[in-house]
């Protein structure tokens, strides 16, 4: 399991650091031999006022990754499915 957290640190004063969004992925693949890995994927967005948008989250899935590429691929395809899910709350 992946877990990609966004943190606002204001002004860089770590004090002040606060969550804001989250994802965490986690491999459902059967066959640990396959070449391509699918993916459970859940993301959520705290509240956002200077956006006016409120709280979120959903559940989806990310099907037929190649499991031997950068792990940075595999957030890209969470963060994508995020911004294309987040107009819809």
């Amino acid at each position: 399991m992946l877990r990609v957290r966004i943190e606002l640190v204001p002004f860089g004063n770590e004090r002040r650091v606060r969550e804001i969004a989250r994802a965490v992925i986690a491999n459902v693949t059967p066959d640990s031999f396959s070449p391509r890995w699918d993916y459970s994927v859940h993301v959520q967005e705290g509240d956002n006022p200077p956006a006016r948008t409120k709280a979120w989250e959903v559940r989806g899935e990310i099907l037929g990754h190649d499991r031997r590429s950068s792990v940075w691929t595999l957030c890209e395809k969470a963060a994508h499915f995020a911004v294309l899910e987040a107009p819809k709350r």
